[in-house]
């Protein structure tokens, strides 16, 4: 029994430190982005607020309050997206996560 036991534990153990890559769509968070942007229903729809609110809000955070695109890669753009989709629709962090391609850490 205690050898069944160990050897359950030890697959456990292997079984959760694999690291398998879940964030791998080609349709990844700045791509999603310019196409939302690109039709004024979609952008309403997803952020509540049309294309050109949308490039001023962003201009506005970088200009008068310092908000830059991060070290690794995330664009002013696509964090106020995901901002405005949590907020706009209580969209939980990991179908942000899922939908813009980016660790649920990041995503927070």
């Amino acid at each position: 029994m205690g050898m069944y036991l160990a050897l359950e534990i030890v697959a456990a153990e292997e079984e959760v430190s694999r690291n398998i890559p879940c964030r791998t769509s080609h349709l990844q968070g700045r791509y999603y982005i310019e196409e939302v942007l690109g039709n004024d229903t979609r952008c309403y729809e997803n952020f509540n607020m049309n294309p050109h609110v949308f490039h001023n809000l962003c201009d506005t955070l970088r200009a008068n309050c310092g908000i830059r695109n991060s070290r690794n890669g995330i664009t002013v753009e696509e964090m106020v997206s995901m901002f405005l989709m949590v907020v706009a629709h209580s969209t939980r962090l990991a179908v942000v996560a899922e939908r813009f391609q980016h660790s649920k850490e990041t995503v927070s």
